[in-house]
């Protein structure tokens, strides 16, 4: 994982066996976003249907805005996971770290200046069940 901008498409490695798999991965992508991530944190929030059912965490790229370690902690309230590159690594590398993190199912790639509106999951899922 050297180069910002991959050659060949990432290695998205299989959740091993013995991980308890959520149904939802939503992962958050972010850099230098703080004045959005509140709002898209809150909207994931308040569709939460608890740690066995949806996977939520901030994957950030080195952000230089604010502490996102401290507002994530502060927004989720213990709920939403946090990690941080070690070094900024592009776009493109966080969206496979946050693929590569994820455990669940389905994942959501949710941009750290995106939000989803309350039924997005319920929605999503039944269009998954009928197609």
């Amino acid at each position: 994982m050297n180069e910002r901008i991959p050659l060949q498409p990432p290695e998205i490695k299989p959740v091993p066996d013995s991980v308890s798999r959520p149904q939802w991965s939503v992962m958050i992508p972010a850099y230098n976003c703080s004045q959005y991530l509140t709002e898209n944190i809150r909207s994931v929030l308040d569709q939460d249907r608890g740690e066995e059912q949806m996977q939520i965490e901030v994957v950030d790229d080195g952000s230089t805005d604010t502490d996102v370690k401290s507002l994530v902690e502060k927004i989720g309230n213990g709920r939403v996971r946090y990690y941080r590159q070690p070094l900024n690594v592009g776009s493109l590398r966080n969206f496979e770290t946050c693929l590569n993190r994820a455990t669940g199912h389905y994942i959501h790639l949710l941009h750290g200046d995106d939000k989803v509106e309350n039924g997005f999951y319920e929605e999503i899922e039944s269009l998954f069940t009928r197609f």
